[in-house]
């Protein structure tokens, strides 16, 4: 009843919610050119490096590399 309750209220589920706050950190952790992807990947609560780059390309439309070059 909890999921239900959050997406009428916010438009979203609670994982969609966490992955989107998961990626904002990430996206500051990226500013940081001394931390390779992975290290950005774990720290940011992602313990597969291939699904936080497939959750970062459905967020912010770009891999994490190429977010960083843009940057």
């Amino acid at each position: 009843s909890l999921c239900r309750f959050f997406k009428t209220n916010m438009g979203m589920t609670v994982f969609e919610y966490l992955n989107n706050i998961k990626i904002e950190f990430a996206c500051k952790l990226l500013m940081d050119k001394n931390l390779d992807i992975g290290e950005v990947c774990l720290d940011s609560g992602f313990n597969n490096l291939s699904h936080f780059n497939k959750q970062f390309r459905k967020l912010m439309g770009s891999s994490p590399s190429e977010y960083r070059k843009r940057y």
